[in-house]
């Protein structure tokens, strides 16, 4: 999970929301509630939506 977010930082630190996404999504599907806090998750979950938002994936 910290190597996809780490991937995901470098990722939208360079402008590319796409992989970003990609990867902070993939970070939020393999953050298991057992060995991850619910801080951590919304951390993750937050920099998932800011890429949604760049992305003009708008949720209802």
């Amino acid at each position: 999970m910290k190597d996809h977010v780490r991937h995901g930082q470098r990722a939208r630190a360079a402008g590319q929301w796409t992989e970003a996404h990609a990867a902070y999504e993939a970070a939020f599907e393999a953050a298991d509630p057992e060995s991850t806090t619910e801080r951590e998750r919304a951390e993750i979950a937050g920099e998932l939506g800011l890429c949604e938002v760049a992305l003009g994936k708008y949720r209802d």
